[in-house]
């Protein structure tokens, strides 16, 4: 229904231990049940780690080993297969890989009305942002290039700080009203607006 509305939501965190502090005791889980689609990017925490390694399941590891065996009749050798389940990406796989070099993890789940070819899990490549038409409209570009733009900024701010600073700052002084002596006459001085007759 929301699909159908152009209705959706996009949430990141830092790790999934995170969404422990919203709803009910059960809040995590029904956010992460609702959630479509799950990037995978760093996982620096054994639990994301082993989350996404349960979410995106197991494959069939099919084996086949060879014997051989030597007897007073003469040799004999045998081949055997097996089939086993394995998990896909290892939890401790997660650890050595970068998005940058190894790409994103994408688990899309199934949604009703939509063909099944859309659901699965997908490693999705990712680029740096100067390799997209981004960097035309953010003047993107290498590393030397960003960091002569900051240091652009930088003497601008300099500049812009001297100038401010020639200009000669007034000192504020409140006018304190001058109190008048008995006989009728002004106390002289510079601080007679602080003495008290």
């Amino acid at each position: 229904l929301g699909r159908s509305y152009g209705c959706f939501w996009v949430g990141a965190t830092q790790d999934v231990s995170q969404l422990n502090k919203y709803g009910e005791k059960d809040g995590r889980r029904k956010i992460l049940a609702n959630c479509g689609i799950k990037v995978a990017m760093k996982l620096a925490e054994e639990e994301d780690r082993r989350y996404f390694t349960e979410l995106i399941g197991k494959t069939t590891r099919h084996t086949q080993g060879t014997s051989n065996g030597r007897a007073a009749s003469g040799t004999s050798s045998s081949t055997s297969y097996s089939e086993s389940a394995d998990d896909v990406i290892h939890p401790w796989e997660w650890r050595d890989m970068a998005p940058d070099r190894d790409g994103i993890i994408v688990v899309k789940h199934a949604d009703n009305g939509m063909p099944a070819c859309r659901a699965g899990v997908f490693r999705s490549p990712v680029t740096d942002c100067t390799n997209t038409p981004t960097r035309e409209h953010f003047d993107l570009g290498t590393p030397e290039h960003e960091a002569e733009n900051r240091r652009a900024y930088q003497r601008r701010l300099d500049e812009s700080a001297a100038g401010k600073m020639r200009e000669e700052a007034s000192t504020w002084c409140p006018k304190w009203p001058e109190p008048e002596k008995k006989n009728g006459s002004k106390p002289g001085g510079k601080f007679s607006g602080l003495s008290l007759d």
